[in-house]
């Protein structure tokens, strides 16, 4: 026999036994069996019951007969049932006896943690994971709360399959009549600035005839919000496909203003007056890049650290995205840029603080992913001792080369400029002794990338070639340079700002010593010029300055003088020469190679070329003169 126990209950569950009988059926035939004779009893039993059955008939013809209610009463009684006499079977059932046996079973161990003492210990980190815990629970809930309604519609212009979700009549209503109203402050401004608009297009100042080595800038439109009066620009982008459209990002370079609020504002030549977007932050913005191939991607790189990632493809509600308090650098992030890499499907840009690392970040859905690229070390000795101590750069500055996009420079507050590759990540390439203080900004030549250019915070703007230790070119312009960029229409081309106030223009073609022009943009009483760029299909610069204020001036004839080859006309396979780029090019390996020193100097043959006449005739001048 098998005994059964429930562990959950705590019981024996009862087990339903049946005893199986043996039934004795009488055969009943259709054919009426013939009478047994009866005995004298049952002779005697018969005549009393034919004589109690002739009382219940005098009985019955005594009562009344019933009521026709009571005939309704009599027949809803149910009727009983009666056994069938001639179908019947005996069945028998044994009670069960209960016997005593020693049964055994085996059930699971029950949990450890009720039936053992746990401890812990309180320590910091155990602190900081809780609070991690606790802020991820906020963002999820708050994640939730977004995605209950959407105010407009998110459908990619490259995914036409992808759902939709359908605007409300009064949302719609709002939608609708924002863009009526945006589109009649557009046409007010224009008729407002309608000169300054025509300046841009067509105006060329016509004095450049008669200072051929010189240029100027025309001053047009001035950009001045609210809000970010008295902050510093720091930094400016065009946007790589729409030329009118440009961003700026607002923050301080004040040490101690940690708490200063930063902003960033996307601007467009069509409306002057009023940013297009604008984005609050809890700290200041110190950079800001735009994506070259989806220009709706903005990278903001902040004063306390942290990167974020905005989408201004919504037009009713743009997408922001911030790193989080894990994944951060532990100083000022003053550089950002969009990367090309094709080993990631993600979108990814790389970020350099002033903590010394470079770190790379990868866009997700709702996470920015960041791994570590490499670490600025700077080894050095202390005092008498000569003990070695190891400490990171301060990094300022980064940059990319247009052609490698995985050798990139950085610039350090030490003044060295480190020459890095993403696939190595131990040590550097190279490293540049550039300048004495501060390195403010690094850029490369668009058009020859074995050069670059450096701006730097002891006066000096510098010209160097690729793995060189000394500079082609050193400009001592008297004050900080805060900023310098290469034109895009030409290869020799390139601007500088100063903490005076001033813009700088040079051109290597015609004037290698000093400036074809110099613009003063703001006085040292109201300020001075943090940022400079050059439209890249427009001649236009913008700069921008401590103040918060941004002017675009449109470059005359003569600083953007295009290079042409000689009058002799190209047919056939030589119209392959004319293309711009390439004369371009050519112009500035002319200038290179005039500059720049050879690795080995080679002697001069001492072959005298002089014809014996020649030679006669210098005896006779020297016999002269002896004589």
């Amino acid at each position: 026999e098998v005994a059964e126990y429930d562990s959950e209950g705590n019981l024996l569950p009862p087990l339903p036994v049946v005893r199986t009988g043996r039934p004795q059926v009488e055969d009943s035939d259709s054919e009426e069996e013939p009478p047994k004779p009866l005995d004298d009893g049952e002779e005697e039993e018969e005549e009393e019951e034919e004589e109690d059955d002739e009382k219940k008939e005098e009985k019955k013809e005594k009562t009344p007969e019933p009521t026709e209610e009571e005939k309704k009463k009599k027949k809803k009684k149910p009727k009983k049932l009666l056994s069938n006499m001639f179908n019947y079977a005996d069945r028998e059932v044994l009670t069960v006896n209960s016997v005593t046996r020693v049964s055994e079973w085996k059930e699971h161990k029950p949990c450890r943690l009720h039936s053992r003492n746990c401890g812990t210990m309180v320590t910091q980190w155990g602190i900081y994971d809780a609070y991690q815990r606790d802020y991820a629970a906020a963002v999820a809930a708050k994640e939730k709360e977004k995605k209950e309604k959407q105010i407009v519609q998110r459908t990619e212009l490259s995914d036409p399959n992808e759902k939709s979700v359908a605007l409300t009549p009064e949302e719609s209503y709002a939608f609708r009549f924002f863009h009526a109203v945006k589109l009649m402050e557009r046409l007010v401004t224009q008729n407002t600035f309608e000169d300054i608009a025509f300046d841009a297009q067509f105006y060329d100042d016509p004095a450049d005839k008669y200072r051929e080595p010189e240029g100027t800038l025309l001053p047009l439109w001035q950009f001045n919000y609210e809000e970010t009066q008295g902050s510093v620009v720091t930094d400016i982008k065009w946007s790589p496909q729409y030329y009118d459209m440009f961003t700026a990002s607002f923050g301080t370079y004040n040490v101690h203003a940690f708490r200063t609020t930063g902003m960033v504002c996307v601007y467009t030549l069509k409306n002057p007056s009023f940013p297009e977007y604008k984005f609050r932050f809890k700290t200041g913005c110190q950079t800001v890049d735009i994506h070259e191939k989806e220009p709706y991607y903005l990278a903001v790189g902040l004063y306390n650290g942290f990167v974020a990632i905005v989408n201004i493809k919504n037009e009713g509600k743009p997408f922001r995205l911030d790193s989080d308090l894990s994944k951060k650098h532990v100083g000022v992030v003053w550089e950002v840029q969009w990367c090309n890499d094709v080993r990631d499907r993600q979108l990814g840009f790389y970020s350099a603080g002033s903590d010394g690392r470079i770190y790379k970040w990868l866009v997700y859905m709702h996470e920015l992913a960041m791994t570590p690229v490499i670490r600025l070390d700077l080894n050095a000795e202390v005092g008498f001792t000569r003990i070695p101590y190891y400490r990171s750069a301060y990094a300022t500055s980064l940059c990319f080369k247009p052609d490698d996009p995985e050798i990139f420079l950085v610039g350090t507050a030490e003044g060295m400029i480190f020459k890095c590759s993403i696939s190595y990540s131990s040590s550097y390439l190279y490293v540049y002794y550039a300048h004495e203080l501060t390195v403010y900004r690094i850029a490369y030549n668009p058009y020859f990338t074995k050069v670059f250019a450096s701006a730097s915070c002891d006066w000096k703007l510098k010209i160097w070639e690729d793995c060189k230790p000394d500079p082609l070119f050193i400009f001592d312009l008297y004050c900080a340079v805060m900023d310098v960029q290469w034109s895009p229409y030409s290869s020799t081309v390139l601007a500088a700002t100063t903490s005076d106030g001033r813009l700088n223009l040079y051109d290597l073609n015609i004037n290698q010593l000093t400036p074809i022009c110099v613009q003063t943009i703001c006085y040292p009483q109201s300020g001075y010029t943090t940022r400079l760029r050059f439209n890249l299909k427009l001649p236009f610069i913008l700069v921008g300055d401590s103040k918060g204020f941004l002017v675009i001036m449109k470059v005359s004839p003569n600083c953007r003088m295009p290079t042409v080859l000689g009058k002799k006309k190209v047919r056939g396979k030589d119209k392959a020469k004319d293309d711009p780029r390439r004369l371009e090019l050519m112009k500035f390996k002319r200038i290179f190679q005039y500059v720049r020193e050879r690795d080995v100097l080679q002697p001069v043959p001492d072959v005298d070329l002089r014809t014996n006449e020649e030679k006669s005739k210098l005896v006779e001048r020297w016999m002269q003169t002896m004589g």
